[in-house]
């Protein structure tokens, strides 16, 4: 092989085959997370958890006062639908499936 001064005449297979399969093992679109609205119904402060269950990862965790909303973005699942738990401080849980983009949770745990 001949060296050919001021011109890159040697190609890296390594390199192209590495950044192949990096971009082939991405998606073919990032899918958007389901915006919600978690929406306290109750007549009193709720300390709750909200766990998204197709991530299984912690949305909010806090208080929701009396009337109040927390906006959420969680994972879609394959239909493009979410799925969340809502978890009060006495462990009372609530799950909430098939939830669309824009769509409204209305939150009400009995007092302990």
């Amino acid at each position: 092989m001949t060296a050919v001064r001021g011109a890159r005449a040697i190609a890296r297979p390594g390199l192209a085959l590495v950044a192949a399969c990096l971009l082939g093992s991405l998606p073919a679109h990032a899918q958007p997370g389901v915006s919600l609205q978690v929406h306290n119904g109750s007549m009193r402060p709720l300390t709750v958890r909200i766990v998204d269950l197709v991530c299984r990862s912690v949305l909010f965790e806090g208080e929701l006062l009396d009337e109040a909303s927390a906006q959420i973005e969680a994972c879609p699942d394959a239909d493009g639908l979410a799925r969340i738990e809502v978890i009060d401080r006495f462990g009372q849980r609530q799950v909430y499936d098939g939830l669309a983009d824009s769509s409204e949770v209305e939150v009400e745990f009995p007092p302990p």
